[in-house]
């Protein structure tokens, strides 16, 4: 199911899941907020099992290093760049004990500049380019829940992913730019898996019968340090770097950037009474 999940959102941008996720959302919700769970009274203490969407923004530390150091000798590029990551959740939560819970989930993440313009020494428009990061990260939580009330507490939490990476740089080259970069349109695809980690604090709080709502603010730590090329992608200045050769920028050097940083986060969980 996480494959299959997995495959459909690689072929879509973030942006463009904003109306499914909300639909989803409200499928979820006419599910778990039947006639039956309005009826009960809520409390922490006795619900053992949630499903939950999440999303989540902070601001990116990509900035340009996807691209600024691959994009030909002595390319002067504008000021476009990487300023926010975005990501959603979807999972499921399992009390374990009065003070812990385990948290599983499917998340997708991704960080994307548009309109980069790049120029010669005289200011001569070589290429346009835009650069998609799009990551899918299974991830698993421990949540530690102190201050809990019937119907608001405090948690603070630690998890760990394994993220597989896709980065499209794709250049539309003008005649200046395949004249003097010997390259003309194309697009560099590249891929990587890599680990990851999360800590943060939140306050969950009672929404409406059995549906509970959390703000979260936490830190992820998710270094790009070895992506790979996943087709035989053209260099500029000339050449081709070959499909599972290593990613690396023009002066030999690895090519890398950092996905992680702090984000806010905004859950909904839908306690179901399995009882």
């Amino acid at each position: 199911m996480i494959r299959l999940w997995a495959t459909y959102l690689n072929q879509w941008d973030l942006s463009a899941l904003g109306g499914g996720l909300v639909s989803l959302f409200f499928i979820v919700s006419s599910v778990f907020m039947s006639p039956e769970a309005s009826a009960r009274k809520f409390s922490f203490a006795t619900e053992d099992m949630a499903a939950y969407f999440r999303g989540t923004g902070g601001m990116s530390a990509v900035e340009q290093d996807a691209f600024e150091k691959s994009s030909g000798v002595d390319t002067l590029l504008s000021s476009e760049k990487s300023t926010f990551n975005y990501g959603a959740e979807l999972g499921f939560l399992f009390k374990i004990h009065d003070s812990l819970n385990f948290r599983i989930g499917a998340e997708i993440l991704q960080a994307k500049v548009s309109d980069v313009k790049g120029t010669n020494a005289s200011g001569v428009e070589r290429f346009t380019l835009e650069s998609d990061i799009f990551a899918f990260n299974p991830i698993v939580n421990i949540e530690y829940v102190w201050g809990s009330g019937d119907n608001s507490r405090f948690v603070g939490y630690f998890g760990m992913g394994y993220a597989s990476v896709r980065l499209d740089n794709k250049y539309e080259m003008t005649a200046t730019g395949t004249s003097e970069l010997s390259q003309s349109t194309f697009t560099e695809k590249s891929e990587g898996s890599f680990i990851n980690g999360v800590v943060g604090v939140g306050w969950e709080g009672l929404f409406v019968d059995n549906v509970t709502a959390m703000l979260d603010v936490g830190y992820r730590f998710l270094d790009i340090n070895k992506l790979k090329h996943s087709a035989d992608n053209p260099t500029m200045g000339g050449g081709t770097a070959a499909k599972g050769s290593e990613v690396t920028n023009a002066n030999g050097s690895q090519r890398t950037f950092d996905l992680g940083g702090p984000y806010i986060g905004l859950s909904f969980r839908f306690y179901i009474d399995i009882i």
